[in-house]
């Protein structure tokens, strides 16, 4: 499938009506909020980073994680936003606690793919694995 990034923000920080929720955010408008983002050599951060570096945004970098799930508590806990896969945001961050947010990289998208070998006899663990990724994953290819 094709992965992109998104913001999630603490709930009240930014004026949604600026945002519309399938409307990219104008990083002018975000100013120097505090930014949380995944350690260098995740292919989030790759991205955002090569956003900033195009764009000339300097983002206040409060904190790096190498955890989504470290990253959510810290926006639950509003020490600032992060920047994550949009599935986990779609999938996993608990709704009505933190509010998600387009980045206007989301034209640099990459694939996600999972490689394993046909020949090989999978343990039924592996086969369900199989099946509940391609019935979660069908509808972004």
């Amino acid at each position: 499938y094709r992965e992109t990034i998104s913001l999630l923000a603490p709930k009240g920080w930014l004026d949604i009506s600026n945002f519309p929720r399938r409307q990219a955010v104008d990083f002018s408008l975000i100013g120097d909020l505090p930014i949380i983002l995944l350690k260098e050599g995740h292919r989030a951060r790759t991205v955002f980073d090569e956003f900033c570096t195009c764009s000339a945004y300097a983002p206040n970098l409060v904190m790096e994680t190498s955890s989504m799930d470290a990253a959510l508590s810290l926006v639950k806990e509003e020490i600032g936003m992060a920047v994550v896969p949009t599935f986990y945001v779609e999938n996993l961050a608990p709704q009505g606690l933190v509010e998600p947010f387009l980045l206007p990289v989301n034209s640099n998208t990459w694939d996600v793919g999972l490689i394993y070998s046909e020949n090989r006899e999978l343990t039924l663990a592996e086969q369900e694995l199989l099946a509940i990724l391609r019935r979660n994953f069908q509808d972004r290819q």
